[in-house]
């Protein structure tokens, strides 16, 4: 491990790439090699699908509450309004 810190910390401060390069057949740090060596389980990544109709549904629920919203003030206004028109004529 230490050669390993040692590599790297010539690495980043001189930019050597060759610190990295080794001589010997030893492994610079085991547990990085342990999931290459053994071989990972096959993974599984889920569709995108799902999200995509929560993200739809989200938009369309923030449409259809934002319209029902909107249609009780305006019907507020429209009350309002006329009311202060007619008081006016």
């Amino acid at each position: 491990m230490a050669r390993y810190k040692k590599s790297l910390r010539a690495f980043v401060v001189h930019g050597s790439k060759d610190a990295f390069v080794s001589q010997d057949s030893v492994s610079l740090c085991e547990q990085a090699y342990d999931g290459i060596v053994r071989g990972s389980l096959p993974s599984h990544i889920p569709s995108l699908q799902f999200w995509y109709r929560c993200l739809y549904g989200t938009i369309g629920l923030f449409f259809v509450i934002s319209f029902i919203v909107w249609k009780i003030d305006i019907n507020e206004l429209n009350t309002l309004l006329n009311s202060t028109i007619r008081r006016s004529i």
